[in-house]
């Protein structure tokens, strides 16, 4: 929670759509509860990255890649040892994501759409 916005950015965006005085909350033009309610995670992360819902095909392909991603370094592992039990989830959250980077150091280039993919597919299928 960011009492008085303070340290929250905001933007103009094609992706979200807020207005909090009328509850109202859209994710590429549909009402966010009318996702929840008709779609699944995959559904929703696919309008997200492509701007449509997917089609039967569509959906299939853009899970089979996600699974594709699914595994990471067996070292890995080991990194959630360093946490109390007691640790907030999402301060471990920030933390897996970031660390990630340290075994996805490949040449991506932010310019190319198909690396920025990439990334997100990877980061999909590591916190589905």
């Amino acid at each position: 929670y960011d009492p008085g916005f303070t340290c929250t950015a905001s933007c103009t965006s094609g992706i979200t759509y807020v207005d909090g005085p009328k509850g109202q909350c859209l994710y590429r033009g549909y009402p966010v509860a009318e996702l929840c309610a008709k779609c699944d995670f995959m559904e929703v992360a696919h309008l997200l990255l492509n701007g449509e819902l997917p089609g039967k095909q569509e959906k299939k392909e853009f899970i089979d890649r996600i699974e594709s991603e699914y595994l990471v370094h067996e070292r890995f592992r080991d990194f959630f040892k360093v946490f109390r039990m007691n640790a907030h989830p999402m301060a471990i959250m920030v933390a897996a994501t970031g660390s990630l980077s340290a075994y996805y150091h490949d040449n991506l280039d932010w310019s190319k759409p198909d690396d920025r993919e990439i990334c997100a597919m990877r980061l999909i299928a590591k916190m589905p």
